[in-house]
């Protein structure tokens, strides 16, 4: 078959590779109908067991051609559709039981969608109704990440909330923040056309992360009273010295990015206490966000967020597109 493969020798590329086969009764294969790219697929980082090299890409959905006997006593048979989870989990500690295998000691990501088929156990599958596309079922593990971010935080109509950055993490959030009926959603982002989106989308006011005065600006916006939540979805290195200032006593940051797997974040120790603050990391979903996330998506404008798409064929270019800016997401169709 054919693998969109990146190698230490050289850059990714489309490669011949072997087939993969079933290899027990959990596992099925598939074959990969839709992907998209997501801007983590753009880095290398074998030594944390996250994104490396081999076959490219982890947000994908298909149809089942092969299953395992097990996977079909458990409704996964040929004729299918499924969407990928992109991480692996051991299955039997307390977080895998009760549905949060993200939080598993031995969770692991599982990369490799870019390719015609994909063997996986149904345990890393999810079942997709009929009612929801392939192309939309692709974009379910980003929308639960969101999910599951925001159940750590306490969020009511009447916040005032920070988003930092206006990509897909941050154009989805303020889209589901705005159907939770959140009183102002305020947006800081570099590029002009992102704001616009961020505004269409359910922003009350989007502000270029590069004008002068900008902490004062947004200070301005909650009547000098700060905000209650920031999301930062940008990965800005100084996001702490930027966000503390604005937040209101007992304020929330939630990071949703990171900026590479070896920067460090100083966080101003005093100030953090004294204020009640409160720092909070989210990675990856639970279950249950990818199941809400499958009723959700349909009243969510994800579409046009896909701002490119090519045929698989045409990967190498849809991969160099998506190093610069200019796109929020881009798709990957399949013969």
């Amino acid at each position: 078959m054919i693998a969109f493969i990146r190698e230490k020798s050289s850059g990714p590329h489309l490669k011949k590779v072997e087939e993969p086969r079933i290899q027990s009764p959990d596992e099925v294969k598939i074959k990969i109908s839709y992907s998209t790219l997501c801007r983590d697929d753009m880095d290398i980082y074998d030594e944390f067991n996250m994104f490396g090299y081999g076959i490219m890409g982890h947000e994908a959905a298909g149809i089942i051609v092969e299953a395992g006997a097990n996977a079909q006593m458990h409704g996964f048979y040929p004729g299918c559709r499924v969407t990928l989870i992109p991480f692996n989990s051991c299955g039997t500690c307390r977080h895998c039981i009760s549905q949060n295998p993200q939080n598993c000691s031995e969770a692991h990501l599982l990369g490799g969608v870019l390719c015609e088929f994909v063997v996986r156990s149904f345990r890393n599958l999810i079942l997709l109704p009929d009612w929801l596309s392939l192309k939309q079922a692709s974009l379910l593990e980003p929308v639960a990440d969101i999910l599951t971010a925001l159940e750590k935080v306490t969020i009511d109509f009447s916040n005032d909330i920070l988003i930092i950055g206006s990509g897909f993490l941050g154009l989805t959030a303020i889209q589901i923040l705005h159907m939770m009926g959140v009183k102002k959603i305020v947006v800081v982002e570099p590029l002009e056309e992102r704001r616009k989106l961020a505004l269409k989308h359910g922003a009350t006011l989007a502000y270029d992360s590069q004008a002068p005065n900008l902490q004062l600006t947004l200070l301005k916006a909650t009547d000098f009273q700060g905000f209650d939540l920031a999301i930062d979805t940008s990965a800005r290195a100084d996001i702490f010295d930027f966000t503390l200032p604005c937040l209101t006593h007992g304020g929330t940051i939630l990071l949703l990015a990171y900026k590479n797997v070896q920067s460090k974040i100083s966080v101003p120790i005093l100030h953090v206490y004294s204020q009640n603050m409160k720092l909070i990391w989210s990675a990856l979903c639970n279950i249950k966000s990818l199941h809400s996330a499958m009723h959700l998506i349909q009243r969510l404008t994800l579409d046009g967020l896909i701002t490119a798409e090519y045929p698989f064929e045409n990967a190498w270019q849809a991969y160099h597109r998506y190093l610069g800016t200019e796109e929020i997401k881009i798709g990957i169709r399949f013969p």
